[in-house]
């Protein structure tokens, strides 16, 4: 037996789909990690993507949230152009992509949300085709406590199967 401090595990968005490849469920893999004594989770992103919505477009989201009486329970949120994201489930280890991003909250917050053009990062900065007109991707991004909260949260969803409802439902509480 070693008496390591640490360890981490790092599952890209490429990674997931190479460990979902080999017919493993990602959930089980929470629920076996969370059952070793000390081990949790730190960091954990959930995703939603609106793709081809008629109405609600990036620019009409700039629009709504600075141009507009919005309020926000985040205290800081921030619009950049070009936007430095890093896209690691595309192909490439760690893709620099450029492209417009609306920021929730801060580098110290305990959760972070990041909508962006999806649309825009894969085709001018990996050169894939993709056949939408609008694709936007809300992404939070759940830090240290509510990581750990949230994994138990998916664990919860194992025998349902209801991770969509529990994604919307995340998204819902941080707008």
């Amino acid at each position: 037996t070693h008496n390591y401090k640490t360890c981490a595990i790092e599952l890209s968005g490429r990674g997931c789909r190479k460990v979902e490849e080999l017919g493993v469920n990602l959930i089980n893999v929470l629920e076996y990690l969370n059952k070793i004594p000390g081990c949790h989770a730190t960091r954990i992103d959930s995703a939603v993507d609106l793709i081809n919505d008629n109405v609600i477009t990036f620019n009409w989201l700039k629009e709504k949230i600075f141009n507009s009486h919005f309020t926000s329970s985040y205290l800081k949120v921030r619009y950049d152009n070009p936007m430095n994201i890093k896209s690691s489930d595309i192909g490439l280890k760690y893709l620099e992509a450029y492209g417009e991003s609306i920021v929730f909250g801060s580098r110290s917050s305990t959760s972070r949300l990041n909508i962006y053009d999806k649309l825009e990062e894969r085709i001018n900065n990996a050169g894939f085709q993709v056949e939408a007109n609008c694709w936007i991707r809300f992404e939070i991004q759940f830090f240290d406590d509510k990581a750990n909260n949230l994994s138990k949260k998916l664990m919860a969803c194992i025998d349902t199967n209801n991770y969509q409802n529990l994604a919307m439902s995340l998204l819902y509480d941080h707008l």
